[in-house]
């Protein structure tokens, strides 16, 4: 309770300065300037006792990066948004063809530099599609510039 007593004491006597110094000043050609100057102060006066109150909390960026969850969670979204659209190019190619795709596993990795590493896309189909197998992995790997590999679905795949 000390606390808020010295807070609402210091903008009392903030307030009592601020009209003081507008009371004294002659001529109104400096108010607007002044009226400025003595808000800041009053601003001041009000934020500057809770600061002190507070805990000291560093808001640099380079410290909520290294002290936070925030790396992990921005790596695994990316890797989940590069999953997701790769995926829907994937099944969009080849449903245009007429293919249906069961499902898509992407291996990637994020690399030193933070740049994605994609290891290898596995295209999981029905059974009565791979018949065109090859053709399909070369199409793939011809469109998406990536190595690729098309197996049966529940041929111990996912």
């Amino acid at each position: 309770m000390n606390t808020v007593e010295q807070w609402a004491a210091t903008i009392c006597l903030a307030v009592l300065a601020a009209a003081l110094v507008e009371y004294l000043t002659p001529g109104k050609q400096m108010q607007p300037v002044l009226r400025f100057v003595l808000g800041i102060f009053l601003l001041y006066a009000m934020v500057s006792p809770l600061r002190e109150g507070l805990p000291a909390w560093d808001f640099s960026s380079q410290s909520i990066w290294t002290e936070s969850r925030l790396p992990a969670t921005v790596e695994r979204q990316v890797r989940e948004a590069v999953e997701q659209n790769l995926t829907a190019s994937i099944a969009e190619a080849l449903y245009a063809s007429g293919i249906r795709v069961k499902n898509v596993a992407v291996e990637m990795d994020i690399a030193e530099d933070g740049g994605i590493e994609i290891n290898q896309i596995t295209v999981y189909l029905p059974s009565e599609e791979m018949a065109r197998g090859a053709e399909i992995e070369a199409e793939l790997e011809k469109t998406l510039g990536l190595e690729t590999e098309v197996e049966p679905y529940g041929g111990g795949g996912p």
